[in-house]
């Protein structure tokens, strides 16, 4: 019961707005500084949940916001990732949008979904992306589909 109060607080402080399409300026709370946290992330391995230390840039060029990642104990997994917004069909890196929402405090959530496999089995995929100008993270839902098992694959949590 308790779990389920929180949870519909958490939610009411929410507010949907109607906006007509996600824009490149939607993400301007995500420019500037250097973002640092960790990514906490389910081994494919068995070992359980595992977490490392991670930084993130984000830059707009030509249109697109650029996302760079570097995980300082593991240079060689460093990454750049192109974040395109798309109108026909509505999508963020090609993963259709479900929803937008920002919150009464400028907080926003961006939900994608898109299909593809874990563990070499058929899965449902849910990206959730939440952001403020001091709160950043980024999380990736599964569901197998065959036997409805759910689970956070991994999460970028970062502060600044």
């Amino acid at each position: 019961m308790k779990t389920i109060l929180i949870t519909a607080l958490y939610m009411s402080t929410f507010v949907s707005f109607s906006q007509e399409k996600l824009t490149i300026n939607d993400f301007n709370d995500l420019l500037g500084d250097k973002w640092t946290g960790q990514l906490t992330y389910q081994s494919y391995s068995g070992d359980g949940e595992m977490s490392i230390p991670t930084n993130a840039r984000f830059q707009i060029e030509e249109g697109q916001l650029i996302k760079i990642t570097e995980y300082p104990e593991e240079p060689h997994a460093n990454s750049r990732e192109e974040w395109k917004i798309s109108q026909n069909p509505y999508t963020l890196n090609n993963e259709p949008i479900l929803r937008v929402e920002s919150s009464k405090d400028g907080s926003t959530i961006i939900q994608t979904e898109f299909m593809g496999e874990d563990k070499d089995r058929e899965a449902r995929m849910i990206r959730e992306i939440y952001f403020n100008k001091r709160t950043l993270e980024i999380t990736k839902h599964v569901e197998i589909i065959e036997t409805g098992e759910r689970f956070i694959r991994n999460k970028f949590s970062y502060i600044r």
